[in-house]
């Protein structure tokens, strides 16, 4: 028979294994608790006047190369802007704070596309596209979008995790309000440098931001700037010419 010395030894040892286990099991629960999503903040989505003349405001913009916008891009594609309309995005994270997200959701109708990858979109179809940016936040540089007006657009989908309150409102964005925009003229094409494959038979012209400032743009008036605009999409698509 076991000794009482032993026995007492090992009841001890259960009852320290049994307070270690509770113990452990409570700390895991706390951090289940922990690591949930707490996010019960409301959202409030505002359509809104446009503002003339608009408020500026300056941000930072990812430097981007010509191969990353066409890669991250689902649709590329020609359309003339049937309607404009302006969002505040209201995040009411406490009765102190609320942050405020100003949007441009512009309706487009498709007269060309490039590449796309939603096989049930074609010519003559309209797709809403979202800026960054609306008169409440423009930015100097960005191209002046309006109805009527016809332009090329590099669009992408939102980033997985984004608001299903942005996804409402578009299902594209461009994320930058000049870069992946070429406005589309009479007889010319307006194109940022940042499309340096574009960039042959091109002049350089100021666009005048404000008194003392101006920036520049390249204007192709070739007949081959669509041609080329295909090739430099099927490069980096890996589409088969």
């Amino acid at each position: 028979m076991l000794s009482k010395k032993i026995i007492s030894i090992m009841c001890i040892l259960f009852i320290t294994i049994s307070l270690i286990i509770t113990s452990c099991s409570k700390v895991d629960e706390e951090n289940i608790e922990s690591e949930a999503p707490a996010d019960n903040q409301e959202v409030k989505i505002i359509e809104l006047e446009e503002k003339n003349p608009p408020d500026i405001a300056y941000f930072e913009w990812d430097v981007v190369t010509e191969k990353e916008y066409i890669e991250r891009s689902v649709l590329i594609f020609k359309g003339t802007i049937i309607d404009k309309k302006e969002y505040v995005i209201e995040k009411i994270k406490s009765k102190e704070y609320t942050f405020k997200d100003y949007r441009t959701v512009f309706s487009v109708k498709i007269s060309e596309i490039y590449y796309c990858e939603d096989k049930d979109i074609k010519v003559g179809d309209t797709v809403k596209v979202m800026s960054p940016i609306s008169s409440y936040t423009w930015e100097p540089e960005a191209v002046q979008m309006e109805k009527g007006q016809e332009f090329i657009l590099f669009a992408s989908l939102f980033e997985e995790g984004v608001s299903a309150d942005y996804i409402n409102l578009a299902k594209y964005y461009i994320g930058n309000p000049w870069e992946p925009i070429i406005s589309v003229k009479e007889d010319s094409f307006e194109i940022d440098p940042v499309f340096e494959s574009l960039a042959k038979n091109a002049s350089i012209e100021e666009r005048k931001i404000s008194e003392n400032y101006s920036i520049e743009i390249l204007v192709r008036s070739d007949e081959k700037f669509i041609s080329d605009l295909k090739e430099l999409v099927n490069k980096y698509k890996n589409i088969p010419t």
